[in-house]
């Protein structure tokens, strides 16, 4: 996500100043993931929480909340099954490509590193294969 940040930092000095996110998705629950959510999201962005946090999370309520008009969602639950079905749908029609949160791909010999890998907030989602 920093360079996300960084993107859009560049594009604002460059006179694009609304090129901020409309919405911005934390499927990790990293603190970094989060907090920089927030950063991106626009004026009257949406920011949706949906990976679980394992520490209270830091977040400047008064400049990307309440200044900003952030509506900001979180996933409390769901209908066990359904939320399946509802994602394979979307993903057979085209509408969501999972692809892009995928930044390692490993065998599964490399558990191990895998995990190290996920606990240093250095990784979207590693796919492991046989």
């Amino acid at each position: 996500m920093a360079d996300m940040i960084r993107f859009t930092e560049h594009l604002v000095q460059d006179g694009f100043a609304y090129c901020y996110a409309v919405s911005a998705v934390d499927i990790t629950g990293n603190a970094r993931a989060i907090q920089d959510a927030f950063e991106v999201v626009r004026k009257a962005g949406r920011v949706s929480l949906v990976g679980l946090a394992s520490a209270p999370v830091e977040i400047d309520i008064t400049t990307n909340i309440i200044y900003k008009e952030t509506r900001v969602f979180g996933s409390t639950g769901r209908i066990m099954w359904q939320t399946w079905w509802d994602m394979q749908n979307l993903m057979d029609s085209g509408k969501f490509d999972p692809l892009p949160v995928i930044t390692h791909r490993m065998p599964m010999a490399d558990f191990a590193e895998a995990l190290d890998l996920a606990k240093s907030g250095q990784a979207g989602k590693i796919l492991l294969y046989p």
